[in-house]
């Protein structure tokens, strides 16, 4: 049957089947939804053709006809689906979004201590902000986490920020000479058949790596301890493996009968 427990990324058209001979291709799926009922067993094969395809068209340096090969895919019926969209919410299937936001201010920065004031060391807290409008809300985005530009470090969203859509963000493992003006993003999936349209970003990052505090002045001995905020309680998203690619087309509702087919690229010239 089809592993409806696992994620699946939305594409618009068969990936990766440039180049590839018959019986090499990656292994895509597909959604099919009919307006019309069609008797389809479990394990019958499915064949589509692009019936718009001029089977006989010219090229343009030759007088010959070109016999163009009609076939757009094929593949066997692993799981049928009932009509009404509580059926299609079963597929884990998701868009990748992305948000651009940027460092307002370091507000907890440890400087190396053999650099002098050359101004290099590691960020442990930031003040983000971009991520909403200015009327906007940063609540559906707390547990959620941030990347630098580079990728190379990720920050929590710990809580909001005054107003103005900022947010504070905690860095576990700490930003290497992060600074204001410094850009980040937000990676999360849109699941398509979700009516509360959640987010969630299981598989997209490592989990947490262990919080150790980078190399930094320590305080004197006697110094009064502070106690570390409660905003500052790192969220941890639940773990995932790293999420397999589908091809999928999502056509009108409430058609009355869908399949999901295992689907390659066209076969060749027929």
């Amino acid at each position: 049957g089809f592993p409806f427990e696992q994620d699946f990324l939305f594409q618009d058209e068969l990936q990766g089947s440039d180049g590839l001979r018959y019986g090499q291709e990656p292994v895509q799926w597909a959604l099919l939804q009919f307006q019309q009922p069609v008797y389809c067993p479990v394990g019958s094969l499915v064949i589509g053709s692009r019936l718009d395809t001029d089977t006989t068209a010219r090229d343009s340096n030759s007088s010959e006809a070109n016999h163009h090969c009609r076939l757009a895919f094929f593949g066997p019926i692993r799981d049928c689906l009932r009509d009404g969209e509580d059926e299609l919410s079963r597929l884990q299937l998701y868009v990748l979004k992305l948000r651009d936001c940027h460092v307002l201010k370091v507000t907890d920065f440890r400087p190396d201590p053999d650099c002098g004031e050359s101004g290099r060391g590691t960020a442990l807290e930031a003040v983000v902000a971009g991520l909403v409008g200015d009327k906007g809300s940063v609540a559906a985005f707390l547990g959620m986490r941030l990347e630098t530009e580079d990728g190379r470090a990720l920050g929590t969203i710990v809580s909001p920020f005054g107003s103005g859509g900022m947010c504070r963000v905690r860095f576990p493992s700490g930003a290497r000479d992060l600074k204001a003006g410094d850009k980040m993003r937000l990676r999360f999936k849109r699941f398509v058949f979700d009516k509360a349209r959640r987010m969630a970003q299981t598989g997209l990052y490592p989990d947490h790596a262990p919080e150790t505090p980078p190399p930094g002045p320590r305080p004197a001995e006697g110094a009064k301890k502070t106690a570390k905020p409660a905003g500052l309680t790192v969220i941890r998203p639940p773990p995932d493996s790293e999420p397999a690619k589908v091809s999928s087309s999502a056509g009108p509702e409430k058609e009355p009968r869908q399949e999901v087919c295992e689907k390659g690229p066209e076969k060749g010239p027929a």
